[in-house]
């Protein structure tokens, strides 16, 4: 920055932070701090992890007078946070209704298809077998280790005040544990990639019958979806999770394929944190 841009910031901080009536220099400082976050990619942190490290180098910097105005301060900063992820949270209402009707309608209508499906219970050869099992054992474990990262990121940025957003994303997460989503798999994880593609091939044949024998109900499903969409953001833009995906050919037969290749008719996967998936 040139100075001219210091010294807009540094006023700028002083107007920010004028219950603590910074003086020119301790704005400075401040001004550092702040860009030395920026620096790091501190934005990947939470408001309150940053506002902690923020108080406590405004510690080291402030006089004894300011010091006593920055609990003040600093319980103020936390008050206003608090506010708006209450009111963020109610904007999360329309979302949570949207996921809630999307996994009644996976729950009620295409887990009965899958678990009534024949061509599900097939039994391959060993080899293949071996092969599905040890893909379906990881896809299982990313579903859990995702569910509970989402528990923990949520907790870390939201504590307790967004709790329809919290419940909006467990739901959601929850078609995953039915409906297989081949991005839980890692594309880095080259064994398990080589793994997924003799599949494909040894079982080409197997993954066409059981699309054509589900496809009807997929198709039907992505019209609920549609239909939920405009019901609930009929006069407002629907959050960036629920888009519908603009995948390329070769991405959407992949997803298909991988899907097909991960159904398990038989109780299908529990997540740790609900007795079951649908529950």
């Amino acid at each position: 920055m040139d100075k001219e841009e210091i010294a807009w910031h540094i006023a700028r901080i002083r107007h920010e932070y004028q219950a603590l009536r910074l003086n020119n220099r301790q704005a400075e400082l401040l001004l550092a701090f702040q860009q030395i976050e920026i620096d790091e990619e501190a934005d990947s942190g939470t408001f309150w992890e940053s506002i902690s490290a923020e108080v406590n180098f405004l510690t080291t910097i402030l006089k004894k007078d300011q010091l006593n105005r920055l609990k003040k301060f600093h319980f103020e900063s936390q008050l206003n946070q608090i506010e708006q992820l209450k009111n963020e949270d109610q904007q999360f209402l329309a979302l949570l209704k949207f996921e809630t009707d999307n996994l009644a309608y996976v729950t009620e209508t295409i887990l009965p298809t899958l678990k009534n499906n024949p061509l599900l219970y097939r039994n391959h050869s060993e080899p293949v077998q071996t092969k599905l099992g040890s893909v379906r054992l990881e896809y299982e474990q990313q579903l859990k280790i995702v569910e509970k990262d989402l528990i923990r990121f949520h907790s870390r940025h939201s504590l307790t005040y967004q709790p329809n957003k919290l419940k909006a994303d467990l739901t959601r997460h929850k078609v995953n544990f039915i409906l297989p989503n081949s991005r839980f798999l890692s594309r880095k994880d080259q064994v398990l990639q080589e793994a997924i593609e003799a599949l494909k091939i040894d079982l080409s044949g197997y993954i066409e019958e059981v699309y054509s024998s589900i496809k009807f109900v997929l198709s039907e499903w992505e019209a609920v979806q549609s239909g939920l969409l405009a019901t609930y953001y009929s006069k407002a833009e629907p959050p960036s999770s629920i888009y519908i995906s603009q995948a390329t050919e070769s991405e959407i037969r992949h997803e298909k394929e991988v899907m097909m290749l991960l159904l398990l008719p038989e109780g299908y996967l529990s997540s740790p944190f609900n007795n079951s998936p649908i529950s």
